[in-house]
């Protein structure tokens, strides 16, 4: 039973590096740099977003890091710029596939040094 339990462990340890050291449940704990598919990602519920927010004309909206949690998919906490000094966050669930991307969460008045947490 012990050597069960042993690699069983050991497993979900592979399993968890093969994932980035993303851990089942857990949020990341380090925020990432934007990529594109991270950007691509925002942009397909960027008009959920816009209809939350009073935005006028000329508003920035840049996606500048994120973190991600293991769920049956994935959530997606992105800090993302709106004005020189305004921030948001996000929280995007998708599904394994990303045929499935939706705003599940959204958090007004954040600036650029405030640590990007669960929604």
């Amino acid at each position: 039973m012990a050597y069960l339990t042993l690699g069983l462990c050991l497993c979900l340890l592979g399993f968890t590096e093969a994932l980035g050291g993303r851990r089942v449940g857990g949020i990341s704990q380090n925020a990432q740099p934007v990529d594109q598919e991270i950007r691509d990602l925002v942009d397909r519920v960027k008009g959920d977003i816009v209809a939350q927010l009073p935005l006028n004309d000329g508003t920035i909206f840049e996606p500048i890091s994120y973190k991600t949690q293991l769920v049956n998919g994935i959530n997606y906490f992105v800090k993302i710029k709106i004005g020189a000094n305004s921030y948001i966050h996000v929280k995007i669930y998708s599904n394994f596939m990303k045929t499935e991307v939706s705003l599940t969460g959204l958090e007004l008045g954040k600036t650029a040094e405030d640590a990007i947490n669960y929604i």
